[in-house]
């Protein structure tokens, strides 16, 4: 099979083959659970052609054979954006000209089904590519085994102890183990996501995490500011330039999405991206290509879009600051992280996550700092306590304003908020720990806490510690 076609359409034809053994190669591969394919390429014009497709594709993905024959390529067809045979024949040479691709194909009923695809790159005796031969198998069944063992250990994570942290994220609040549990599912997913909350509650973080958990860790997360990207530079940031393309290129110089492909990219205040450069990525996010600044060749690029915004996207578009369809395209999935005001009882932990890194504890900061650390309501979320925490670590006791943070309220009053809960049990934690590291010397307590010993036995006895 050299590419070319008798006057059946989709039927195979060997130059030296005689019709006995033409009609029994056809039969075979019509018969196969699988479609044999053949595609040639046109270099100047940089489009593949479909020349043959077995009728197995009709069973596999309820195409006719004569439907996709003469028709450029399949890349239209895949629901995964991989543009496969765009992307990687640039990589295979004479000596490896073998392929095998997993992904997504859109069959004639508008269903999704998993197609393996084994293949070889064609080469002329100068080395140019000018085709490929391969065989489309049904991936379906091993897709659904390997997305229902990666949903069983999700559940049986689930099932363990709640996690403390994920990711960088801290918490065993009930709004913190459903934000775990969430991104562990969006991991599976491939879905383009719109990470909300506000400023300092983590959101990078998150999709870093979601990320490192995704089968596309082993590439990079690229990270992008979007209020920092002028319009005049969007596509020399974004799709890079060649040498010479402008004065001062002195080299090609990839762009981000060049740097994302396999893995994900990350838009931070997608909020303020502008209207104009919306448009250009929208073409990108739709499976269209991207010019190189100075380039005259498309490039494609398989990327998972995380973007990140403390704007509410729905009133821009609302005012005509966000375009509807780009929204739309990349806000397939939702997660929101809570305020630090939401999840007061997580503030313990992370006092001694940020305190660790230092190697220091929550018994090294004063008393009437972690009162009003507890009765704060963070405005700046977890950046700011984090920030605050530093502060005191610079200047210790000599510098810190107090008065930055209002009184926490007394124990005794009612109703019982949960900013007294976490003093409490900091106060308890820390008077424990001083207690038997002083082999329960109240005065060396108290000369360890900095405090009076008075102050010491009163709290023993309101923690229950004195002996009777």
């Amino acid at each position: 099979m050299e590419g070319q076609q008798d006057n059946k359409p989709g039927r195979a034809q060997l130059l030296d083959a005689s019709p006995l053994t033409l009609e029994f190669l056809n039969t075979l591969m019509d018969s196969l659970p699988a479609a044999v394919y053949h595609s040639t390429y046109d270099a100047e014009r940089e489009r593949w052609t479909i020349r043959y497709v077995s009728g197995g594709v009709q069973a596999l993905l309820g195409y006719k054979p004569e439907e996709l024959n003469n028709r450029l390529g399949f890349t239209d067809l895949a629901i995964s954006n991989l543009h496969h045979y765009r992307l990687f024949h640039e990589e295979l040479t004479q000596a490896n000209p073998h392929f095998h691709l997993t992904f997504e194909f859109r069959t004639a009923s508008g269903a999704s089904k998993w197609v393996s695809d084994y293949g070889r790159i064609l080469f002329d005796e100068s080395g140019r590519v000018w085709g490929s031969i391969g065989v489309f198998v049904d991936f379906s069944e091993h897709k659904a085994q390997e997305l229902s063992f990666k949903e069983e250990n999700i559940r049986l994570k689930s099932t363990l102890r709640p996690p403390a942290s994920l990711g960088g994220l801290v918490g065993r609040s009930q709004s913190m183990q459903e934000l775990f549990s969430r991104l562990l599912k969006l991991a599976l997913s491939n879905a383009h996501i719109v990470v909300l909350g506000e400023s300092g509650t983590g959101k990078e973080l998150a999709a870093r995490a979601i990320h490192s958990l995704s089968n596309r860790n082993a590439a990079a997360f690229v990270s992008v500011n979007c209020s920092s990207i002028s319009e005049t530079l969007f596509e020399s940031e974004f799709f890079g330039y060649l040498k010479g393309a402008f004065t001062g290129a002195a080299n090609d110089r990839q762009g981000y999405l060049d740097t994302a492909h396999g893995g994900t990219l990350f838009l931070d205040e997608v909020g303020d991206f502008p209207l104009n450069m919306q448009t250009k990525l929208l073409r990108v996010l739709d499976y269209h290509g991207y010019l190189p600044v100075g380039g005259r060749k498309e490039r494609h690029s398989d990327f998972r879009l995380i973007s990140a915004t403390n704007r509410n996207l729905e009133q821009l578009m609302d005012k005509g600051l966000m375009r509807k369809d780009f929204y739309y395209r990349i806000n397939a999935l939702t997660l929101h992280l809570p305020a630090l005001r939401e999840r007061r009882e997580d503030i313990p932990l992370l006092v001694d996550y940020f305190l660790s890194r230092h190697g220091l504890g929550r018994q090294d900061l004063p008393p009437e700092f972690l009162k009003r650390l507890c009765a704060y309501d963070w405005p700046g979320n977890v950046r700011e306590l984090q920030n605050a925490l530093f502060r005191w670590q610079t200047f210790q006791e000599t510098n810190l304003d107090l008065s930055l943070f209002p009184e926490p309220l007394a124990a005794d009053q009612s109703p019982a908020q949960p900013e007294v809960n976490c003093y409490i049990e900091f106060e308890k934690e820390i008077l424990l720990k001083a207690l038997i590291k002083s082999d329960w010397r109240p005065a060396a307590a108290a000369r360890q806490l900095a405090l009076s010993r008075s102050t010491v036995y009163r709290r023993m006895k309101k923690h229950g510690f004195l002996k009777r």
